[in-house]
C-alpha cells in the first residue's frame, strides 16, 4: 500500500469507494479503477448516502452527522491497529481529529468504530479524547484541516447511486442539500482566507482544497439537472476532481 492510502482512515477508504462507484465507474456490472489509484487490502462498503432534511433549512448527511461526536483522535501519526497492542499489524494511520466511537475498554486500548461506517479498529488510550482536548493540540493551521476534512467526508457522502435519476421530491432535496453545502463552503472559504496566523502558501493550499471540493458539488448539482449529460460527467469531471483533490490532499497532514 502506497503512503498515499497508508494516511487514510478506514472510513476515507470507505468515502473513496462510495465516490468511484457514484461517479459511475461501473461497465457491465464491474467497478473499474484508474491504474495505480488503490492500494490492496482496505476497500470496504461506502458510508451511508446524504439523508437531507426537506422541512427544515438546515440540510445534513452522514458526513456532516459523524462530526458531532463525543470523542476524537487527539494525536499525530497515531496508527489504526488491528489488535490492542503494539504488535498488531498497523492499518493505516487516523486524521488528527477524526471522530470515532468507543466500543470497548481494554484497560490500555480501546476498539472504537469510524462513526457511520461499519469498520473498527483499535487505538491506544491516550490517542483518543474530548474536542476540548484536540483544540488544546492544534496548529494555527488545525482549524483549516478540520474545515478541510469535515467538508471532504460530506461531499463523499453527499454522493449516492443514480443522482442523475432523482426525480421530484428527492431531486429538490438533493438540490436543497447542494445548495446547502455549497453555502456553508463560501462561509468557510471567507474564514480561511481572513486568517492572520497563516502563511500565504498554507491559506492557497486550504482554499486550492476548498474550491475542490466546491466544484465537486457542483458535479453533482449537474449529475442532478443534466441527465442527459450525466453519463459523460460521472467518466470525466467527478473523477478527475475527485485525484486532483487526493493529489493535494495527500500534502496537507503538515497542516494539522
Amino acid at each position: 500500500m502506497t503512503r498515499h492510502f497508508k494516511h487514510f482512515s478506514p472510513l476515507l477508504t470507505a468515502c473513496i469507494v462510495t465516490v468511484i462507484l457514484s461517479a459511475g465507474f461501473i461497465t457491465d456490472g464491474t467497478v473499474m479503477f484508474r491504474p495505480g489509484s488503490f492500494g490492496t487490502g482496505m476497500l470496504q462498503p461506502g458510508i451511508a448516502a446524504a439523508q437531507a432534511e426537506w422541512d427544515t433549512p438546515r440540510f445534513t448527511n452522514a458526513g456532516e452527522t459523524m462530526w458531532n461526536s463525543e470523542t476524537y483522535i487527539t494525536g499525530r501519526e497515531v496508527n489504526i491497529r488491528s489488535g490492542p497492542d503494539t504488535s498488531s499489524e498497523s492499518l493505516g494511520f487516523f486524521r488528527f481529529g477524526e471522530p470515532v466511537r468507543i466500543l470497548e475498554d481494554l484497560g490500555d486500548w480501546y476498539k472504537v468504530e469510524f462513526r457511520y461506517s461499519s469498520m473498527t479498529a483499535y487505538v491506544h488510550k491516550n490517542f483518543v479524547g474530548s474536542w476540548s482536548t484536540v483544540k488544546e493540540k492544534q496548529l494555527p493551521s488545525s482549524f483549516g484541516m478540520s474545515i478541510i476534512d469535515k467538508l471532504y467526508d460530506c461531499v463523499n457522502a453527499s454522493a449516492p447511486f443514480g443522482t442523475n435519476e432523482l426525480k421530484g421530491l428527492e431531486r429538490e432535496k438533493k438540490l436543497k442539500e447542494i445548495d446547502h453545502y455549497q453555502d456553508v463552503i463560501d462561509k468557510d472559504l471567507a474564514l480561511i482566507e481572513s486568517s492572520k496566523d497563516l502563511p500565504r502558501r498554507t491559506i492557497d493550499d486550504m482554499v486550492k482544497a476548498v474550491n475542490l471540493i466546491n466544484d465537486m458539488f457542483a458535479c453533482q448539482r449537474r449529475f442532478v439537472t443534466e441527465p442527459d449529460q450525466a453519463a459523460n460527467m460521472r467518466d470525466e469531471a467527478y473523477p478527475d476532481l475527485h485525484e486532483a483533490f487526493l493529489r493535494l490532499y495527500e500534502t496537507m497532514d503538515k497542516y494539522r
